[in-house]
């Protein structure tokens, strides 16, 4: 009797449910870079969400199609960071160096519109724009100082929150070895970001790095998600043998500035190299944990030569990996 009350009940909550709450939704779709079918390489400015495991997603209380097309590729509901709609206003370049939150509306049509403004989970349980339940979102996106988007093998710069994937992707920025490569040096006694140098000892730019968009916790989104672990790994030497070589990763959290780099979190590793060597083998990692703010994460690759002598990375990397 009672399992027969029950059952009546989930019935009855089911039927109440609008149709749209009882579909997966919006977990259909991803939110990707968009390469318009070119071989063009970032950074570029655009982005799209296609159809992935299904093809619906709940937008203002409703069941939408996401638009038809090809993950990277073409097609799909696009957008432009050069000729966006922020706030639902178009026609608009985005801000440098800024963190958006994207979602999806429906004007006539499917749009995808950007936004600094934050999300937060409606009572149905998807999210939308904290001022605005017409809008859902649908991921992140940071632009660099000319608006686009970097990528390539090093940036994580567009995550899809239906699904996120964040904690699980793999990039790689390689150091060295020359000349196909710089090198990196320091002969700082802490810890700093080092020189990236050419075959010939010219400093071309400074380190290298890794950087990923991260699900975070503020005001309005009181849920987290997770960055992946990130590790440096190759061969160090100081040069006068025998001294040590630190070597750390160092997380530095938007808004940031790359020509003085503050870090939140740096995570020591050192080597001692032996007298009868100046070379040393090394590996170094950050364990992924949870980020308190959303946004854009950029790991520094940090050296240091504490006991004098200069530092140098002729090879290695730097990259994330899965956490769990």
């Amino acid at each position: 009797m009672l399992g027969r009350l029950f059952c009546l009940i989930a019935f009855t909550l089911t039927l109440a449910m609008p149709v749209w709450a009882q579909f997966i939704a919006p977990v259909c779709g991803e939110f990707l870079p968009r390469t318009n079918g070119l071989p063009i390489p970032a950074p570029r400015p655009w982005v799209h969400l296609v159809p992935k495991f299904c093809n619906q997603i709940a937008i203002n209380g409703q069941l939408q199609t996401i638009p038809a097309g090809v993950g990277v590729i073409s097609g799909g509901l696009q957008g432009d960071t050069l000729n966006a709609c922020i706030d639902k206003v178009c026609g608009q370049v985005l801000a440098p160096n800024t963190l958006y939150r994207v979602y999806a509306h429906m004007d006539g049509s499917m749009k995808m519109d950007f936004s600094v403004g934050g999300h937060i989970e409606s009572q149905w349980g998807y999210h939308v724009h904290v001022n605005d339940v017409t809008r859902t979102f649908i991921g992140l996106i940071q632009t660099n100082e000319q608006s686009t988007l970097n990528g390539q093998s090093r940036s994580l710069t567009v995550a899809s929150w239906p699904p996120q994937t964040a904690g699980r992707t793999g990039i790689v920025d390689f150091i060295g070895p020359p000349p196909d490569r710089p090198y990196l040096e320091t002969c700082s006694p802490t810890l700093v970001v080092p020189d990236a140098k050419d075959i010939n000892g010219n400093t071309v730019s400074k380190g290298y790095f890794v950087e990923i968009l991260t699900f975070g916790v503020n005001a309005q989104f009181i849920q987290g998600w997770t960055m992946p672990n990130i590790s440096i790994e190759g061969t160090a030497l100081n040069t006068v043998p025998g001294n040590p070589v630190h070597v750390a990763v160092g997380l530095q959290r938007t808004p940031y500035d790359d020509s003085v780099p503050g870090f939140d979190t740096i995570i020591p590793g050192s080597i001692k190299v032996a007298p009868n060597s100046n070379v040393g083998a090394f590996h170094v990692t950050s364990v992924g944990g949870w980020s308190a703010a959303e946004g854009l994460i950029r790991a520094h690759v940090l050296m240091a030569a504490p006991s004098g002598g200069c530092a140098r990375m002729p090879e290695g990397q730097i990259y994330t990996s899965p956490h769990g």
